[in-house]
């Protein structure tokens, strides 16, 4: 840890003679305000140590040199895609050496994403689940689907034309 953290007795803990002691913590406690910095911290210098770096678009996604790894990951939740499952595997076998890993060869969820392999070898998105919240949310879940009065193709001429605007009018 870079910071000295101290913590009261958990209630219902129970230490004969001990009773309005705090403890020094030595390692980062999950749930702490420490901990998300501490791991983020551990997790980058391993993918460094690995020659996997983080992207100018987003720091929370990493790829190697060549570009033929990516890794997303929020928080402890990661998303590893490849050029090779041979590449993906290797890098897997590489960082199971320095973190505790779970995996899963082609996951249905991300960060609240469902994820539909194709046989192809693409991934379908969607976002069902949060758009049905979202709709229960607005008590709009029984409302029915219409086609838009906008125009769907910006570049379609519209089909009547209307007086120019004048814009000393107003």
């Amino acid at each position: 840890m870079d910071a000295v953290v101290y913590i009261k007795k958990v209630k219902g803990f129970k230490l004969p003679g001990k009773e309005g002691w705090v403890w020094r913590l030595n390692k980062s406690l999950y749930g702490t305000k420490q901990a998300l910095r501490m791991w983020q911290l551990k997790l980058v210098q391993v993918l460094k140590d690995l020659i996997i770096n983080s992207t100018r678009a987003d720091n929370s996604l990493y790829s190697n040199t060549e570009k033929s790894i990516f890794l997303h990951v929020h928080v402890d939740n990661g998303f590893l895609i490849g050029k090779s499952e041979q590449e993906i595997f290797q890098f897997l076998k590489l960082l199971s050496t320095q973190l505790k890993l779970k995996y899963q060869k082609n996951p249905t969820q991300h960060l609240g994403y469902h994820l539909m392999w194709l046989p192809d070898g693409s991934v379908q998105l969607s976002q069902r689940d949060l758009i049905v919240c979202r709709l229960s949310d607005t008590d709009m879940e029984n409302s029915r689907a219409v086609k838009s009065p906008c125009n769907d193709n910006p570049l379609k001429e519209p089909d009547t034309v209307d007086e120019p605007i004048n814009p000393t009018a107003f």
